[in-house]
């Protein structure tokens, strides 16, 4: 059963609120086709803005998950990230349609070190070009195990092109949330190439704080 959060449904009212109050005004005109149309919207948003908890059950060591749920499109060796110490790093990215959740979760537990803003393009979040372009949260995570630094970037899409944090730099705990993304985005992460093998490939379905996307490589 899809579940909300006091955070998500704060998120939700802004676009949930203007077709729920019109289904109702429509209704109370008898345009009943036009009244069921529009509360029909207002549930599929309240339903788009669901969070439910997720927690990997056991957890690894060492292994970092999904931060969002979607579909795998493009995996990379070899990336070297201007923001981001050393590398190079390995890479996934991962669509989210419509259909998934957009609730952003940590990969791992440690500590944020910092969350970025930047403006950007508003490009559909099906192409490349929305990793680079688009408007997007940068945020580096320095790992418990080992102090590796995990990159990850949420990068709004064509449609409502917000973000909203939920989580500051410090201490994090695997699983907690990080953000919410509005409507259609990309999920990119970056995990340092010599110390991590990559569990998921192109074409995978993740479920966030579930699914293992990479895991450290023993000494």
């Amino acid at each position: 059963m899809p579940v909300w959060t006091a955070g998500s449904l704060r998120v939700a009212a802004r676009y949930v609120l203007p077709p729920l109050l019109a289904g109702t005004g429509l209704a109370a005109a008898g345009r009943r086709g036009a009244a069921a149309a529009a509360l029909a919207a207002a549930a599929g948003i309240t339903l788009f803005f669901r969070d439910p908890g997720r927690f990997p059950d056991p957890c690894e060591p060492g292994v970092v998950y999904a931060v969002t749920d979607g579909k795998v499109v493009l995996v990379g060796d070899g990336v070297h990230v201007p923001w981001l110490p050393g590398g190079p790093y390995r890479q996934v990215s991962v669509f989210l349609s419509l259909a998934d959740v957009h609730v952003a979760w940590s990969p791992v537990s440690g500590k944020m070190v910092s969350w970025t803003w930047l403006d950007g393009k508003c490009r559909a979040a099906m192409l490349r070009a929305a990793e680079e372009g688009n408007r997007q949260s940068r945020i580096t995570i320095e790992t418990g195990t080992g102090g590796d630094m995990i990159g990850v970037v949420l990068a709004a899409g064509l449609i409502a092109r917000r973000i909203t944090q939920w989580a500051l730099p410090g201490v994090l705990l695997l699983g907690r949330r990080l953000a919410i993304i509005h409507f259609g985005s990309r999920c990119v992460m970056y995990v340092p190439q010599a110390r991590y093998e990559l569990l998921a490939a192109r074409g995978d379905r993740l479920t966030a704080g579930v699914s293992p996307v990479a895991r450290r490589l023993t000494a």
